[in-house]
């Protein structure tokens, strides 16, 4: 929420769309709630520094196969068990142990 320019009543976001390529620079559309106001405005965010460098230094986590997105603290919490792996035909869970044929 951004407040409106003119009259200080809230607004709200319309669209919004990346700047540029580098994905840091985002343009964000809004419209003032007063409805005697209703004034359609824009305003730019931009990342200028980052406050800590990124810890997660794990080798083993294939970064390249993830896109941007799903590369956040909690993204990865995926089961890597073996045992709840997905028949890829019928996309039901099945155990290790009966993947050779039976099912569940």
């Amino acid at each position: 929420m951004f407040p409106c320019p003119i009259c200080g009543a809230s607004s709200r976001t319309r669209t919004s769309r990346m700047e540029n390529k580098e994905r840091t620079i985002r343009r964000t559309y809004y419209q003032c709630n007063n409805l005697e106001c209703g004034v359609c405005f824009y305003t730019l965010q931009s990342v200028i520094g980052l406050v800590g460098k990124n810890k997660t230094e794990d080798k083993s986590i294939p970064w390249e196969d993830f896109p941007k997105s799903h590369r956040g603290r909690n993204q990865l919490n995926f089961d890597l068990d073996q045992e709840n792996e997905l028949d890829a035909r019928s996309k039901t869970p099945i155990a290790a142990d009966e993947s050779q044929g039976k099912q569940f």
